[in-house]
């Protein structure tokens, strides 16, 4: 099985503002200290519910994403250079990269693939475009 989401939480020094809602309905805040310890605990139900009959799990690592305030699409439709919409990603791994990488050293059916380097091919430099291509925009969705 091949697993991506994306991050609700974002990287220590870009932080997302993402609730989660719990299966009772009650949502946790990224900045609630129970955060953490909740996607831990879903990632450990997923996989022990995706794990069986000898299934291996490659889990697609979010890609690097922009800090909430310097959105590059934004930053693109206000006519700027592209260049001055490229934004720079944090090196370290976000919390959820962490738990999931963390389950990939102990259970030798899962593995993770991260692709920042793909996404941002100067990582940590991010551009808002390579060639006629937009990138690095970071979805404003709602996770509620």
């Amino acid at each position: 099985l091949v697993l991506a989401q994306l991050d609700p939480q974002g990287s220590d020094d870009v932080r997302r503002d993402k609730a989660v809602v719990s299966g009772d309905g009650e949502v946790i805040q990224p900045d609630d200290p129970e955060f953490d310890g909740f996607l831990r605990d879903r990632v450990a139900e997923s996989f022990e519910l995706l794990s069986g009959a000898g299934r291996r799990i490659v889990v697609i690592e979010p890609v690097a994403s922009s800090p909430l305030d310097g959105d590059p699409l934004k930053c693109l439709s206000t006519g700027r250079d592209p260049a001055e919409c490229a934004f720079t990603a944090p090196e370290e791994p976000t919390p959820l990269e962490r738990i999931f990488r963390g389950r990939a050293e102990t259970d030798p059916a899962v593995r993770t693939l991260d692709l920042d380097r793909m996404a941002c091919p100067d990582f940590p430099r991010c551009d808002a475009m390579i060639g006629d291509v937009i990138v690095g925009s970071v979805s404003k969705m709602s996770w509620r």
